[in-house]
């Protein structure tokens, strides 16, 4: 399983909340480039699986952070480039 962190997931006063919006949109597209990328690729990730090796799914992902709140961008763009999540 792949298991990613998100950075951008702590508590910010007013003046550093903007920056930190524009980074975490930016944070959120790679990382749905990413996993697009380990999907759908040619050369994809293979994964063994009992006795068989087969490409990853999407389910062979995980996403990780301490708050909940820090999945809103992310559930944005993961709709946008069309990848199933569950929270």
């Amino acid at each position: 399983m792949w298991i990613f962190s998100l950075l951008f997931s702590k508590n910010l006063d007013d003046n550093e909340s903007e920056d930190i919006q524009i980074e975490e949109s930016k944070e959120a597209e790679l990382l749905a480039l990413y996993i697009k990328e380990i999907i759908e690729s040619e050369n994809s990730i293979e994964i063994q699986d009992k006795d068989i090796i087969r490409k990853a799914r999407y389910g062979d992902i995980a996403i990780l952070s301490r708050k909940r709140s820090a999945f809103s961008e992310l559930a944005t763009v993961f709709q946008e480039y069309n990848i199933p999540y569950i929270l």
